[in-house]
């Protein structure tokens, strides 16, 4: 009897990792000298978004982050879906989580909102980041 109830919990959970695998992504890199590449091609892709979109009002379904550590070398790219976001900001507020981050999470949930495209670009002396929406 235990082996047919391990089964049947093996048999819910699967299709669920396996969703949850194609739609998060984190992917880091280690040793890049030249990011310039990543950047290139995120660049495009936004630049693409800006011409399909040029009123921003479009679907939204996920959010990117590249991010390249100078002084590590590190270039690290996320992928999420905003169900997950959004699944995230509800857990936030089930549990009332506490942060030192001058920062409004909710604000989070009204990223689909602003439509596909560019969310943030900063170029500072340590780090280059790009967040935009797709």
């Amino acid at each position: 009897m235990k082996a047919k109830r391990k089964w049947a919990m093996l048999c819910g959970i699967l299709p669920l990792i396996i969703l949850m695998s194609g739609c998060f992504c984190v992917e880091v890199k280690q040793n890049v000298n030249n990011p310039g590449k990543y950047f290139r091609q995120a660049v495009r892709k936004i630049n693409d978004l800006h011409r399909i979109y040029p009123d921003r009002r479009g679907p939204v379904s996920t959010i990117h982050v590249l991010v390249y550590d100078r002084s590590e070398l590190e270039l690290v790219r996320v992928i999420a879906p905003m169900w997950l976001i959004d699944a995230g900001m509800d857990y936030c507020d089930t549990y009332d989580i506490e942060t030192d981050i001058d920062f409004d999470f909710n604000e989070i949930r009204s990223f689909k909102d602003i439509g596909p495209g560019m969310l943030v670009e900063v170029d500072g002396e340590d780090s280059r980041i790009l967040v935009w929406l797709e």
